[in-house]
């Protein structure tokens, strides 16, 4: 389950929950999110990395990096391989002002994700405001994957993205 909100006024109130282990969610900084297929592709490799005993090309990848599902979910959406470092970068920072919120499992608690969703001082608006490219956005996410100029000319950011997030547990 995810939603996706703008213009939010609570983000330290929310980062303080997040901290405090009292919402079951992953609250993520959307603008460094490049697109849906981003948000699907991270959810994919953290439920199987949920799963131990799945056949998979490395065992690096056959664990999780972090303690909760949703925690797992936001270091798959990282470059980085800390799982420290993803945290602190894509997941909210008292300053957000559009907050992904998700919630992914077989447990599927929609209570706790609606309960969430109430907790946001914000516009909630449609997922696929997520696709939405401006310079500004594309700047701040290729800096934070280190995407460059020469990588553009030859591919999408999209795809440099998703590359980078498929094979950091392979380097």
């Amino acid at each position: 389950m995810f939603a996706l909100f703008s213009d939010v006024e609570n983000a330290a109130e929310l980062r303080s929950a997040v901290v405090a282990g009292t919402v079951g969610v992953a609250l993520v900084d959307a603008s460094l999110v490049c697109s849906r297929r981003h948000v699907e592709s991270a959810t994919q490799q953290a439920l199987r990395r949920s799963r131990p005993g799945n056949m998979v090309v490395l065992k690096a990848n056959d664990t999780p990096k972090t303690r909760t599902l949703q925690s797992e979910f936001v270091y798959c959406l990282a470059p980085a391989t800390s799982a420290g470092e993803a945290l602190r970068t894509l997941g909210i920072s008292d300053d957000t002002t559009n907050v992904l919120v998700a919630r992914i499992g077989s447990d599927d608690n929609s209570e706790e994700f609606e309960g969430a969703l109430k907790m946001v001082r914000g516009r909630r608006v449609a997922m696929e405001r997520l696709d939405e490219r401006t310079q500004a956005k594309d700047r701040a996410i290729a800096a934070h994957f280190k995407v460059g100029d020469d990588e553009l000319a030859v591919s999408t950011l999209e795809a440099a993205v998703l590359s980078r997030i498929a094979v950091k547990d392979c380097l």
